[in-house]
């Protein structure tokens, strides 16, 4: 292989493969967001999310 080809390899690995793949993950998880209901993003803590919905059907209401 010439210079030239093993520069364009690297260039590629490590320069513009990661910032498709950063782009196309931001791209997925915004896009995905978009679906997501309001509210607590994290499960662990149940009770949580069970009074948050309750406080907002109650704000609803009002």
């Amino acid at each position: 292989m010439t210079l030239e080809v093993v520069v364009y390899w690297i260039v590629v690995i490590f320069f513009a493969l990661p910032i498709a793949l950063g782009a196309l993950l931001y791209i997925w998880r915004t896009f995905a967001a978009m679906f997501r209901p309001p509210g607590p993003q994290h499960e662990e803590d149940e009770a949580s999310t069970d009074e948050y919905w309750k406080e907002a059907e109650k704000d609803q209401k009002d």
